[in-house]
């Protein structure tokens, strides 16, 4: 962040991304306004003003009315998808909601290839969202869903949490910017982001400015094993009206600009914009025991570790959400842990799963660059040495050497891995001889995480992709389930 003596235009002083200089009249519009139309950027494509419609509900009884979407920090799409699948759920037999116009804005090349790929004849503007205009989204959007940069409030041990004092938190401050330099600002909001978010002073800052603008929200703090999925990724879920819909009351009486939901339920505590710190016990993974405690939430609270017990027997197993891949030999052999790396020490700590298994770890942007319990877990893979054995026996190269994945002896229908079958949380592996799995051990295929994350069967890459690029994109993308979820909440 800038300091006032390093404001210049385009920037905002450390004053104003906290906050304490809310526009107060139309001259102070008309400044931001000023400042950020003196900003280089592509012009987002033009679309007719939504102005007469924009204060008009989401509803099945407006019907007529097309949704028009803005995706900020749109990446692979997620939000897109979590969106038409929470309205295909709020759909009624005899009423449904046309289907939306989506804008996308994301800066990165890759994930925006991704996306076209996938979106047909629908092309990202290849943007920093601090380069958009006021004229460009005035009055010509409903929704605005966005997933800024999580590394600020990240709260691993190697993160540097600098909070509003990290670059990476710039494209917040200027999407909270944007919307003070509107006419007529999008009706409802929503924003993802890591748990850590929550007690950040940059969560505070943003929910004093949405107040401010006549946003109240509510926050909700799920994670897919919620839902009976089986991966722990708990993550900040923001949604904003501007209305006074999610007003709370506390015990006192006092009026509360929002709430704090755990899971996907209609109703939570009343929060305030400085409530964050409160919640820091249940942020890091405890779990408040004291009767009454105003921490405890129904169901419990859990962190990323896969250590919940208590509840794998309501999640579904990895083989009822994830099915059977079809995989290539040869891309199996990418996946594969190498022994070199089996002799060692820290292979026994790793996250290894089996088919019948009903817990993952949380799935990073850094799964398949680290092989570490804290990037995701692994899977342990029994038919492939099966599939080894039965290529050898036919007089086929092994895995790993010169097959070609087009081939039709290359593809031999193998279907890779998730059938019924051993669940190691009640078989464990003997974690003293890591090296006897050699052949079993491998990461989740892009397409299964695909499927643990909600995309559908249709979502696919680009030829060519890495793995691990995939990986990366998947890691740093969101649950199109939980979304979708939580979307329909704000939609009922």
């Amino acid at each position: 962040m800038c300091d006032a003596d390093e404001a210049g235009p385009g920037k905002r002083t450390r004053n104003e991304v906290r906050g304490d200089a809310a526009p107060s009249d139309d001259s102070d519009r008309r400044r931001r306004a000023k400042t950020l139309s003196t900003l280089p950027r592509r012009v987002l494509p033009s679309l007719l003003s939504l102005t007469d419609v924009l204060d008009a509900p989401l509803t099945c009884e407006k019907a007529a009315v097309q949704l028009r979407v803005l995706e900020l920090f749109s990446g692979l799409g997620g939000m897109r998808l979590g969106l038409q699948n929470a309205l295909s759920r709020v759909s009624t037999a005899t009423c449904s909601c046309p289907s939306p116009h989506f804008t996308a804005v994301d800066v990165s090349p890759l994930p925006n290839r991704v996306y076209e790929h996938n979106f047909k004849n629908h092309h990202v503007c290849p943007n920093l969202v601090e380069h958009i205009r006021p004229p460009d989204v005035d009055g010509r959007f409903h929704l605005w869903l966005m997933s800024p940069p999580c590394q600020p409030y990240t709260t691993t041990t190697s993160a540097l949490q600098l909070d509003e004092a990290d670059q990476r938190s710039c494209g917040l401050s200027a999407v909270l910017a944007l919307l003070e330099s509107l006419q007529s600002p999008p009706k409802w909001l929503f924003l993802e982001n890591v748990k850590g978010f929550l007690p950040s002073k940059m969560c505070e800052v943003t929910l004093r400015r949405l107040c401010v603008l006549g946003y109240s929200y509510r926050l909700h703090l799920v994670s897919p094993i919620d839902l009976g999925l089986p991966n722990c990724r708990s993550r900040l879920y923001m949604v904003a009206e501007r209305s006074t819909r999610f007003h709370t009351t506390d015990d006192s009486g006092k009026s509360a600009p929002g709430c704090l939901v755990f899971g996907c339920r209609q109703k939570g505590r009343a929060h305030f914009p400085e409530d964050g710190a409160k919640y820091l016990e249940a942020i890091n993974g405890g779990h408040p025991t004291a009767p009454g405690h105003p921490l405890s939430p129904q169901p419990p609270l859990l962190d990323d570790s896969g250590d919940a017990s208590d509840v794998q027997l309501s999640c579904r197993t990895l083989n009822e959400v994830v099915g059977s891949v079809p995989l290539t030999p040869t891309e199996l052999t990418a996946l594969f842990v190498a022994g070199d790396f089996l002799r060692k020490p820290a292979t026994a700590r790793l996250s290894i799963v089996g088919p019948g298994d009903r817990i993952t770890r949380c799935f990073t942007g850094g799964y398949g660059k680290l092989i570490h319990a804290s990037a995701g877990s692994m899977f342990f893979d029994e038919s492939a040495a099966r599939t080894q054995k039965r290529l050898a026996a036919a007089g086929r190269a092994p895995m790993g050497e010169s097959e070609d994945r087009h081939d039709d002896d290359a593809t031999v229908a193998r279907s890779a891995a998730l059938h019924v079958g051993r669940s190691l949380a009640r078989e464990p592996l003997d974690r003293h001889d890591m090296l006897q799995y050699e052949g079993r051990i491998r990461f989740f295929a892009p397409q299964e995480l695909l499927r643990l994350f909600g995309f559908p069967d249709t979502y696919t890459f680009p030829d060519g992709t890495p793995f691990r690029e995939a990986f990366r994109l998947i890691g740093n993308s969101v649950n199109v389930t939980v979304v979708s979820h939580v979307l329909a909440a704000l939609l009922c």
